[in-house]
């Protein structure tokens, strides 16, 4: 069911989160790239919980394809979720694995192992993000912008077909925002009918993201730009 879903249309109809957007209306076809730009690290959790279906809207609907998000069972939600990377400025990581081991650890849970292309990519981005340190370091001595490498590393090679970056471009220095910038413009790039969600409170350019289109979610109603 995952794959099929992720084929096809993320849409918004009558979207209203209180204090993020009211009747937000907006269509997302395979392959775009969405940035929304909301008022603080709070709003793009919620709107990032809300498009994974992890909460429900106040009111209105999130369609993916023709299924609605409040409506699905536990187990279609289940399946769904395996098809959705969050990469959260906190990371996710769970503070009692090592940083190898929470990248892996989506793989192991569902296939039982870490194949050994998965393992080349995971080295090959690793080094794309100049890291040199401990990878069985613990998530307590990583860094904000390692524990968000680590996120996005994780969802990069779980086989997610839509990834939501909820804040994690946010309250970074410069290098380190724009290298996690260009990780996810170069992902989206490379993987055909992805739906990339970029999430953000800040109004600083986010060079080399190249959305399809801009929701700014400070203004009500919303305002969307089509670049």
């Amino acid at each position: 069911m995952s794959s099929a879903i992720m084929a096809a249309s993320l849409a918004c109809i009558d979207l209203t989160l209180e204090g993020l957007t009211t009747g937000l209306n907006l269509e997302l076809s395979p392959g775009t790239a969405a940035l929304f730009t909301a008022a603080g690290e709070q709003e793009c959790l919620l709107l990032a919980r809300t498009f994974a279906g992890e909460r429900p809207p106040d009111s209105g609907r999130i369609l993916l394809g023709d299924a609605c998000l409040a409506e699905l069972g536990r187990s279609q939600l289940h399946q769904l979720r395996r098809a959705i990377g969050i990469v959260s400025p906190q990371g996710g990581l769970i503070s009692n694995l090592k940083l190898w081991e929470n990248i892996t650890l989506p793989l192991l849970f569902h296939d039982g192992c870490v194949p050994e292309s998965a393992s080349r990519t995971i080295r090959s981005l690793l080094d794309a993000f100049g890291f040199t340190g401990n990878i069985w370091a613990l998530p307590g001595h990583l860094t904000p912008f390692e524990r968000r490498m680590a996120a996005f590393i994780r969802a990069a090679v779980s086989g997610a077909r839509c990834l939501i970056y909820a804040g994690c471009f946010d309250n970074l220095p410069h290098r380190e925002r724009d290298l996690l910038v260009e990780q996810a413009a170069g992902l989206h790039r490379s993987n055909a009918g992805m739906i990339s969600l970029y999430l953000t409170a800040t109004t600083t350019p986010l060079d080399h993201l190249e959305p399809d289109l801009h929701c700014n979610l400070r203004h009500q109603p919303a305002q969307i730009t089509r670049t």
